[in-house]
């Protein structure tokens, strides 16, 4: 029979891994955001006429 200290331990160990799990994927949403902001922006400036001379 599992005892409550086991289980307790169990999901502490769950826990754990699910706030690796989340760190890892709030890194790779900050990426994308990034990586979104640039191709946006380059995309604009492209868009961009020339300035007059």
């Amino acid at each position: 029979m599992t005892t409550f200290m086991e289980l307790w331990l169990e999901a502490a160990h769950e826990a754990y891994a699910l706030r690796a799990q989340l760190a890892h994927l709030e890194d790779a949403w900050l990426r994308a955001e990034a990586d979104a902001d640039y191709w946006y922006i380059q995309a604009c400036n492209s868009n961009r006429p020339a300035a007059p001379r």
